[in-house]
């Protein structure tokens, strides 16, 4: 599932990288997905396990971090994500908005995915979401299905560097290829996979992108 956003106009670049893709794991990086869903497990008074302050280990096991079986996990997720008005009205980060305007200032194209339900009602209000939060920023979204690899939706854009907090689809971004970054959060600072460069926030990520992935055109 695809959204685009049409007549997106775009900076000059040099001539031997003429449109650099940013390709966002949108998820945790630039709209906080679990902090959207604790405060909708809270107002549901689905919290009474959960312990405040409890670091997340392993983002693809919530349910030890909520003290819950897996399945009723899944359960809740699956409803938060299909069903929930709350999955499209997620916070953005300060820092991520200002990295943004420089990617757009100099031409580059931002495509963000997530994962989640497929129909349009959904990618509507995700891609909604987007555009309140980062306005003319990402030029098209996809949604994976839940907990697949991102790499079917990259085929076609050329050496995209890519951007996630889940070491699992950082791993199948940079096997295929991609220069690949990895926003710190909890459950990925202790990752051993030395072929991802792990970054504190977007300012750093931006500041390492601007200065070894990007070539500007130079004044005539």
């Amino acid at each position: 599932m695809s959204l685009t956003v049409k007549n997106v106009k775009h900076s000059k670049i040099a001539p031997d990288n003429p449109n650099p893709v940013l390709f966002v794991d949108v998820d945790d990086t630039c709209l906080e997905l679990l902090g959207g869903f604790i405060q909708w497990l809270n107002k549901l008074g689905r919290l009474k396990g959960y312990t405040p302050g409890k670091v997340i280990k392993d983002r693809g096991n919530l349910h030890d971090w909520l003290n819950i079986p897996e399945p009723l996990m899944n359960t809740w997720m699956n409803e938060y994500t299909r069903y929930s008005w709350e999955w499209g009205a997620l916070n953005g980060r300060a820092d991520a908005a200002e990295a943004f305007k420089v990617f757009r200032y100099y031409g580059w194209r931002i495509i963000g995915v997530g994962h989640g339900s497929s129909t349009v009602d959904r990618a509507i209000l995700r891609r909604a979401n987007l555009e309140l939060v980062y306005p003319n920023v990402f030029e098209d979204y996809f949604i994976a299905p839940s907990d697949k690899s991102f790499y079917p939706y990259m085929r076609d854009y050329d050496d995209p560097i890519c951007i996630t907090s889940v070491v699992k689809y950082a791993e199948d971004m940079v096997s295929a290829g991609h220069i690949t970054f990895l926003l710190r959060q909890p459950w990925n600072k202790e990752h051993k996979d030395l072929r991802l460069k792990l970054f504190n926030n977007w300012k750093e990520i931006c500041d390492n992108i601007m200065a070894n992935h990007h070539k500007k055109v130079k004044d005539n």
